[in-house]
């Protein structure tokens, strides 16, 4: 009897992006150890690598102090999503059995139905961890979507610790400036997204606050 296995997008709830950004929106902040919060900055000034750490350290999962050892410690090769998904289960207090899906975003049409659904399925104040995939084998990005209060409008805006940086977005216009980027260079360019779903079984349980039932098309487990 085969079994029934249901996915659940992971995600952070009660992540206060905006709240971690500076009036410029050029910095984003976190709380230190203390509850302090502090202005953020890339872990290295070598902001050429280490997306997958600085993600991570943004969204709580490493302290300040560990995010800064491990970047010194990465390999040219980054850090792999596999490699991700382990410190989560280790040390994020996150749900169990994650596995990586990918959907396509390689036409404009593609990459706005992903960042719609995206944007109209998870909750207010979340944010999800993703990683843009080039073609070849060529090394990804890990950056971190978030749904986040505009004054009384939600938007969703995509924050790049590693770099710094945020981006609002507000209209489809936004979706084609982000596929031009993206495609800038064709041997480059981003083909796919990750994101890490919860796989679960009927007995089992998973946080409804950390987790999401939403369903992309074309998703693909790797």
């Amino acid at each position: 009897m085969n079994k029934i296995i249901t996915r659940k997008l992971l995600v952070f709830p009660n992540c206060n992006a905006k709240e971690k950004m500076n009036v410029d929106r050029t910095k984003i902040e976190i709380k230190n150890e203390n509850n302090e919060i502090v202005k953020w900055e890339p872990l290295s000034d070598n902001t050429s690598i280490g997306c997958g750490i600085n993600s991570l350290t943004f969204l709580g999962v490493f302290t300040r102090e560990i995010g800064v050892k491990l970047t010194k410690n990465i390999s040219f090769r980054g850090t792999s999503f596999a490699e991700i998904m382990y410190f989560l289960n280790e040390i994020g207090n996150t749900p169990q059995n994650l596995k990586e899906y990918i959907t396509d975003v390689t036409t404009i049409e593609k990459l706005t139905d992903f960042l719609n659904i995206l944007f109209s399925e998870i909750p207010g104040n979340t944010c999800v961890i993703a990683k843009l995939n080039r073609p070849n084998n060529i090394l990804g990005h890990t950056i971190i979507f978030s749904k986040q209060k505009d004054g009384d409008i939600d938007k969703l805006y995509t924050i790049d610790p590693q770099i710094g940086k945020i981006w609002e977005r507000n209209t489809v216009t936004s979706d084609e400036k982000i596929f031009n980027v993206w495609n800038k260079n064709p041997e480059n360019r981003i083909i796919s997204v990750s994101l890490i779903f919860v796989e679960s079984s009927p007995n089992s349980h998973i946080s409804p606050t950390k987790t999401k039932d939403i369903v992309f098309p074309q998703l693909k487990r790797m």
